[in-house]
């Protein structure tokens, strides 16, 4: 501490002096000695105390030391916390600037949380009013890395290898299916999930770890379908796996087919599953015609007389046709049938069928109202192709029948006592050769007549 003197002073006959030692200009003040400050000195012996008016004695100690222990850590990284250690005596402050300022903590400890860039942090102690001189540390604070790693996946099995990556570079890949670079392979790592590490080995590295799924591609092969009728009701396709979309002539988006939709022919039909790991599948479904039938009825001519008979029409579909009636019948037309509904279905070469009905309803006419009489057809083909195959004698009011038939050289072939009981055109179950055959026919009607009855009828095949 430095005391000076003024012209004023020096004026006013003012002195300074320290112990014994008189000053002409100004004095030191040493810590622990004392000084006096003398405003009227009116002798000085240069020994002793001098004589004053008035005294003032200073005491001057030492001005406080502060500092901090430790220093830095070597490595500190972005976020990290710290804790100070500063040693000294007194009232401890700190600041964040060399000079001034308002302290940002106090005491021996101070904690910085969540550092995020260099720093520089102050310290000072005070103690009896006296301040030391601030004490500096310089925080050096390292970026972070970071590893969070792009999210990937899934693959598919087939797919090629993919890098795969993260916010920082420089680090290094592990798992099954990844190399050290990052080039993850789906086929080397195998369907199912996969545990993928990537690591930065770095003072303030990073490591992040994600799953990474390899799934089977898609099989979009479509269940083979058709050929179908074009009178067939829709059906739905199908392929091994779903979720795909279906075009083409006749389907709908979900797979259902129409075959009346789209019509006779070849009609080509795609699936396609849409997905990184997606597949396609063509199939061409054919439609093939169905045959048209009509049926002619005819009623019984009398109540009971069995005579009634259904003509049917075919056309359209391939050839042949086979028939089925509901009464088991096997052949195009139902004849000597009676009151009833009867039902036929045609089915063509390509299994299209066609079906339809016809009613013969009872005429309310008894036979006894109707001239007796009876008819022999002059040809007739029994070639089993279900028309005129049989060789019957027809007529209405018939009480007692005989029929019989001969070659031409006389011998009987064929004899029958009933309407119903017709010649097939075989004898002893041999099918005769086509030629012509003589018959001879009596017959007693309901009213008591007879008739009588030869001609020739001719066998075809």
């Amino acid at each position: 501490i430095y005391i000076t003197r003024s012209a004023a002073d020096l004026n006013n006959g003012r002195l300074y002096c320290t112990g014994t030692t008189r000053a002409t200009d100004f004095i030191t003040l040493d810590p622990g000695a004392p000084a006096y400050f003398d405003d009227t000195l009116s002798s000085w012996s240069g020994t002793g105390s001098p004589l004053v008016h008035a005294i003032m004695e200073f005491d001057i100690g030492n001005a406080p030391i502060i500092s901090i222990s430790g220093g830095a850590p070597d490595t500190i990284c972005q976020g990290d916390n710290i804790t100070l250690v500063a040693t000294g005596a007194g009232s401890i402050n700190w600041y964040d600037v060399p000079s001034g300022g308002v302290p940002i903590g106090t005491g021996s400890n101070f904690t910085l949380t969540n550092l995020m860039n260099d720093t520089v942090i102050y310290v000072e102690s005070v103690v009896g009013g006296c301040a030391s001189a601030r004490d500096s540390i310089v925080i050096t604070v390292l970026l972070s890395a970071d590893a969070t790693i792009t999210s990937a996946g899934p693959f598919c099995i087939s797919q090629a290898p993919q890098t795969l990556t993260a916010v920082d570079p420089g680090g290094t890949w592990s798992g099954t299916g990844v190399n050290s670079s990052g080039v993850f392979d789906p086929s080397s790592a195998g369907i199912g999930q996969h545990e993928i590490i990537y690591t930065i080995a770095d003072p303030c590295g990073d490591a992040d770890t994600i799953t990474i799924e390899v799934v089977d591609n898609y099989d979009a092969t479509i269940t083979a379908a058709g050929p179908f009728c074009d009178n067939e009701s829709a059906v739905q396709l199908t392929a091994v796996d779903g979720g795909g979309s279906w075009t083409g002539t006749g389907v709908s988006s979900s797979g259902l087919f129409d075959p009346s939709a789209a019509g006779q022919g070849s009609h080509e039909i795609i699936y396609i599953i849409p997905d990184p790991c997606g597949d396609a599948d063509t199939i061409d479904i054919v439609v093939n015609e169905s045959p048209d039938l009509t049926l002619t009825a005819t009623d019984e001519s009398c109540t009971g007389a069995a005579d009634g008979q259904i003509l049917s029409s075919v056309g359209g579909g391939s050839i042949p046709y086979t028939y089925l009636w509901s009464t088991g019948a096997i052949t195009q037309n139902l004849l000597n049938i009676g009151e009833g509904t009867y039902v036929l279905t045609v089915t063509d070469a390509n299994g299209c069928m066609a079906e339809e009905s016809a009613v013969l309803i009872d005429p309310l006419i008894t036979c006894d109202s109707l001239d007796p009489h009876i008819v022999i057809p002059n040809i007739f083909s029994p070639n089993a192709d279900g028309e005129n195959d049989v060789l019957y004698v027809r007529g209405s009011g018939v009480e007692s029948l005989l029929f019989v038939i001969y070659d031409r050289w006389g011998e009987k072939v064929f004899e029958s006592n009933s309407l119903d009981n017709g010649w097939d055109g075989t004898y002893r179950g041999r099918a005769m050769d086509a030629a012509v055959f003589v018959y001879y026919i009596k017959a007693r009607f309901i009213n008591g007549e007879e008739q009588t009855l030869k001609g020739n009828v001719t066998l075809i095949r």
